[in-house]
């Protein structure tokens, strides 16, 4: 299992923040920036605001890897869940008739709210997981119209530009 440290988090932001200023880009591996497993959300060393940092320093890095705007990531991860991973919310009988989970309760859970209506392939584990379900995201959030059916929040973030 591969540890992120707080420094290489900060680093990474920064180049990321800073290629955006100026023309210049960088490689990064994703065995460098994020492990496959990250419990942070429960580390009480770093407090909410180095929790809070390292969450965006980690959305920072798998943007850049899956070729996302890092603006639009953060700004779909603020909005579902104020960059809480164990957040829940949206409690709902879900209506979408090819779902398996039809008629039946469902509320969305973690940094990206997914719910079991339109994702009954994410267990609660991986959504309330950041690595994982950060992965899960990026593509979705990649594709314009995939994200505006996922999130209504882009359509906010398009609209803005």
């Amino acid at each position: 299992m591969i540890k992120i440290s707080i420094i290489t988090t900060i680093i990474i932001s920064l180049l990321a923040i800073l290629s955006m200023f100026f023309s210049f880009s960088f490689t990064v591996y994703a065995e460098n920036i994020v492990p496959n497993d990250i419990s942070i959300a429960n580390d009480t060393k770093l407090g909410v605001a180095g929790q809070i940092d390292t969450i965006k320093g980690i959305i920072t890095g798998y943007s850049l890897l899956y070729g996302v705007d890092p603006k639009l990531a953060l700004f779909v991860a603020e909005f579902e869940s104020s960059y809480n991973p164990k957040q829940t919310g949206d409690d709902f009988l879900c209506t979408f008739k090819y779902s398996p989970n039809i008629n039946k309760p469902v509320m969305a859970r973690g940094l990206w709210q997914f719910t079991d209506c339109y994702f009954p392939e994410i267990s609660d584990e991986v959504a309330f997981d950041v690595a994982s379900s950060t992965k899960i995201a990026m593509p979705l959030l990649k594709d314009k119209k995939k994200c505006i059916r996922t999130w209504t929040v882009c359509r906010n973030y398009y609209d803005k530009k």
